[in-house]
């Protein structure tokens, strides 16, 4: 985004995707962030070979728009970025063939075709259970598919709640859940805040994009 204002606000010739994401240092290990920026959608990179800039699209596909997400974020806390999520990596063993190979079948047979074919409960379960296994690969830094006891029993008690798409946003402490329309969104932040478990936390109800982000102008 500041690189879009930027080159926007200096009046030069449009960037590509690429162009931008390098001159912010973007994209060093995943392009989905990049591509989901300029594209909106649900996005699936390639993976990034070592010559390549960033990881290519391989798959981009829209969501309904009726879905809906619920960010839940707890008042204070922060996860790991700049220098700590470096060194987060560093501590991090390669990811297992055998891991990478399910992850990949798990979006290719499950993940797109719920998503192409509009099935959102196939999908929400098959988000959860993505994102369970994603996140053990993280388990050394983390202390599990979750980062922290705190999530952990989060998660749990948001399955306990009927809710089948569940799942941490980069390294937390935000949570996401998954629902089919706004009324069931609604009515899930409605009793989630009356439990013990949910009473001090935040919740925002939220549509998708599928077009990306968008430059408005501002007068002074």
């Amino acid at each position: 985004s500041v690189a879009t204002g930027l080159n926007h606000l200096f009046e030069r010739s449009p960037a590509t995707i690429v162009e931008l994401a390098e001159s912010v240092g973007r994209g060093v290990r995943s392009a989905v962030g990049s591509y989901g920026f300029s594209l909106g959608g649900l996005i699936v990179d390639a993976g990034k070979a070592a010559a390549e800039r960033i990881s290519p699209l391989q798959t981009r596909l829209p969501v309904p728009q009726q879905w809906r997400f619920v960010l839940i974020c707890p008042p204070a806390g922060s996860g790991l970025s700049g220098e700590r999520e470096g060194q987060a990596f560093e501590q991090l063993e390669p990811v297992a063939e055998d891991v990478s190979a399910r992850l990949k079948d798990e979006v290719e047979q499950e993940l797109l075709p719920a998503l192409s074919g509009n099935q959102f409960s196939r999908f929400a379960q098959s988000v959860f259970r993505f994102g369970e296994l994603a996140g053990s690969c993280f388990a050394a830094v983390q202390g599990g598919s979750y980062h922290g006891e705190d999530l952990i029993r989060r998660v749990d008690w948001l399955r306990s709640l009927g809710v089948e798409g569940v799942g941490q946003s980069s390294w937390g402490p935000t949570l996401f859940a998954l629902f089919p329309e706004s009324s069931s969104a609604e009515s899930f932040v409605n009793e989630a805040q009356q439990d013990p478990m949910g009473s001090g936390l935040q919740y925002e109800i939220t549509p998708v994009s599928n077009c990306g982000a968008e430059i408005t102008g501002v007068s002074s």
